[in-house]
């Protein structure tokens, strides 16, 4: 991957991975060994989150489309080596305020049509925690997946 072009963007937009017979399989260890790498860098790298997680949900059986995406990932971070977490300094007169952003997608996932939550906390427009996971439950609304998103980001 050194000689590859890089890419803006980790995923693909509305990116949509599922399970096909189909398709041709890949490399199971090659395939673990580069998700436990990102999933690693998902400490540092909050960006990469979700499209981690997308990708590990095909850890038994990955397909060619799966490493395509993992692929991407590492193309993303190939362009994006100088990207850093990086506090401000701040004196006596500057407050810092914490802020916290959610968001989930109404049955995103097209297997078992869960939803997709997400949220970031800020301090002084700092990333100091953050999450991304399928909720629990299958919401009847979007409505429904932004109140279980709210409630978690909440706890």
């Amino acid at each position: 991957m050194t000689g590859c072009n890089s890419t803006e963007t980790p995923t693909e937009t509305n990116l949509k991975l599922r399970n096909c017979d189909e398709e041709a399989a890949t490399d199971e260890t090659i395939f673990r060994q580069i998700v436990g790498s990102l999933r690693y860098l998902c400490h540092s790298r909050p960006e990469i989150c979700y499209g981690v997680g997308v990708i590990s949900r095909f850890m038994s059986k990955p397909k060619y489309s799966h490493m395509l995406a993992s692929k991407r990932i590492l193309r993303y971070l190939k362009a994006t080596l100088n990207y850093d977490i990086v506090f401000p300094h701040q004196d006596e007169k500057t407050r810092s305020q914490l802020m916290a952003y959610t968001n989930s997608d109404w049955c995103g996932d097209i297997l078992d049509r869960k939803s997709t939550m997400g949220y970031v906390f800020l301090i002084g427009g700092v990333p100091i925690s953050w999450c991304s996971k399928k909720q629990k439950v299958v919401p009847l609304s979007i409505y429904e997946a932004g109140y279980i998103d709210a409630c978690a980001t909440t706890c």
